[in-house]
C-alpha cells in the first residue's frame, strides 16, 4: 500500500476534495513533451472522481463504517458501506438503467455543483475512461458493502507473463470451458486454474455462470 490517511470530522465536500489530492499525489506526473506540459495520468482521473463521488453520495450513514481508499502501484480499491439499494439489481446497477437514490439530499447538492452528471450514469462514466485499456474496472457488489477497483490503464500486454498471455489469447472472443483452454494451451487444469484466477483478480477476465456451465471470457470493455 502506497499511503495510509484517514479524513474526518469535516465536510463531504472537504473529503471529496482531500481524496483528489492524495490521488494526484500517486497517479499524475506532468512531463514535456516538444513545448507542451503534459499530465499524464496512470489511473483516469474522471473515473476516480466519480468512484469517490459514487461512495459518498451512496453510501449508507447510519452503519458506523468508513469509506476506505486503497491505493496501490497498479490499482485504486474504494470501498463503500452499504450494498445496493432494496428494488436495485446488480445488471441495473452496472447498466445504469436505473437510480435509486439513497441520499438524494447529498445527491442533489453533488449534482448542482457539478461533480455528478445525471444520476445512475456513474459506472457507464467510469467504463467510458477505460475504453482504450485492456485491463477493466472491477465491480464487487456485497450485501453490505460495494468495492471499485480502478486499474492502471494498460494498452497492452506486456505486463502479463507468458501464460497469462497465452489464456487471455485463447479467450478472446469466445467463452470457454476450463477444459477447453487447457485443449488449446496445453497446460494442465490446476496451473490452468491458477492463471485464470490471477487474469480474474487483476480484471483482465471474468467467470460466466457456475459449477459445470462455468466458462470464461475476456473482460469486456
Amino acid at each position: 500500500m502506497l499511503d495510509r490517511q484517514a479524513y474526518e470530522q469535516m465536510s463531504i465536500l472537504e473529503e471529496y476534495k482531500q481524496a483528489i489530492e492524495k490521488y494526484r499525489q500517486y497517479y499524475q506526473r506532468e512531463e514535456i513533451i516538444g513545448s507542451e506540459r503534459k499530465t499524464i495520468q496512470f489511473i483516469p482521473e474522471k473515473a476516480f472522481r466519480e468512484a469517490v463521488a459514487n461512495a459518498l453520495v451512496h453510501r449508507t450513514w447510519d452503519v458506523n463504517a468508513q469509506i476506505k481508499f486503497s491505493m496501490f502501484d497498479d490499482r485504486i480499491e474504494i470501498t463503500s458501506p452499504g450494498g445496493l439499494p432494496d428494488g436495485l439489481s446488480k445488471e441495473e446497477y452496472l447498466a445504469g438503467q436505473i437510480s435509486i437514490l439513497r441520499n438524494p439530499i447529498i445527491a442533489g447538492v453533488f449534482f448542482r455543483l457539478g461533480l455528478i452528471e445525471q444520476f445512475g450514469t456513474g459506472v457507464q462514466h467510469i467504463l467510458k475512461e477505460y475504453s482504450h485499456s485492456i485491463i477493466q474496472p472491477q465491480f464487487l457488489i456485497y450485501d453490505n458493502s460495494i468495492t471499485i477497483k480502478l486499474p492502471v490503464v494498460q494498452e497492452s500486454l506486456q505486463n502479463l507473463t507468458g501464460d497469462e498471455q497465452k489464456v487471455y489469447s485463447v479467450l478472446e472472443d469466445k467463452e470457454l470451458s476450463t477444459s477447453e483452454i487447457v485443449k488449446m494451451t496445453g497446460f494442465g487444469r490446476t496451473k490452468t486454474l491458477n492463471v485464470i484466477k490471477k487474469l480474474i483478480d487483476n480484471g483482465y477476465a471474468t467467470k460466466i455462470g457456475s459449477g459445470r456451465s462455468t466458462k470464461y471470457q475476456v473482460t469486456k470493455k
